[in-house]
């Protein structure tokens, strides 16, 4: 359980594929707006309305997507020698 203006606790806490509640606080920012409702539309997290329930979902891990990425721009500023210019 994690409250709404932590993206960061909420990412750790998706990575566990245990359930994971938000406590839903008022204001905030658009971006975690969108954030939140796109772990509840992916089954990932559900707001918490009182009462605790179980269900799963694939852990989330962008570990491996990151990487690469970090290898492709690093690639390509270094022509795919592996140092910088």
């Amino acid at each position: 359980m994690a409250t709404c203006d932590s993206v960061s606790m909420i990412s750790e806490a998706a990575s566990t594929g245990k359930p994971v509640y938000v406590i839903e606080l008022e204001g905030g920012s658009p971006k975690f707006r969108r954030f939140h409702e796109d772990l509840y539309a992916d089954g990932v997290a559900r707001p918490f309305k009182g009462e605790l329930g179980h269900w799963t979902y694939a852990p989330l891990d962008d570990t491996p997507r990151i990487a690469e990425e970090v290898r492709r721009r690093m690639a390509a500023r270094t022509g795919g020698h592996g140092k910088a210019p």
